[in-house]
């Protein structure tokens, strides 16, 4: 597989080769939208660590995933970015057959879930050298990270059981 660099949103990945005047068919694969608010949680993800917010109003103190500008339990605006322990359960798993854009389409079929995090928040990814189409609730999970393009890594999880 080899990667380009094309633009802020997108990098192409060179899945097949087809023979049409010696150029092969290339397929964009999205990447993230790095943001201001997102920018801390991507380069942890880069560095290989979780980090999720944590509100410092005193009577909320709650975890919170995805990046926000403020608590969406307490709207305060005191946030500060933690380091997760990377691990949780599947709260509900799927299998992806046909993916949602064509730059996914080598990795069929695959796994992707909702995780319950330790520390309280849901994030969903995709689950590694899972088994598919069966229910993985409940079971464990660890994080790990896959490299998503030529400078970006995404967060995965494995199995680990109950």
């Amino acid at each position: 597989m080899a990667w380009w660099l094309t633009g802020a949103a997108s990098v192409q990945v060179q899945l097949f080769c087809k023979e049409s005047n010696n150029m092969p068919d290339l397929i964009y694969k999205p990447q993230p939208r790095i943001s201001p608010l997102t920018k801390p949680f991507w380069d942890a993800v880069n560095h290989n660590k979780l980090m999720i917010q944590k509100c410092e109003s005193a009577d909320c103190l709650k975890h919170i995933f995805y990046p926000r500008a403020s608590c969406p339990y307490c709207h305060g605006s005191k946030l500060r970015w933690i380091q997760a322990q990377g691990s949780g359960v599947v709260i509900s798993n799927t299998t992806i057959h046909r993916p949602h854009h064509e730059g996914f389409s080598q990795d069929c079929p695959y796994a992707f879930a909702a995780i319950g995090l330790k520390e309280g928040p849901c994030i969903y990814a995709k689950l590694i050298h899972a088994p598919i189409d069966v229910s993985l609730v409940g079971l464990g999970v660890t994080i790990e990270f896959e490299l998503h393009g030529p400078a970006q890594k995404i967060p995965v999880f494995i199995l680990t059981g109950r």
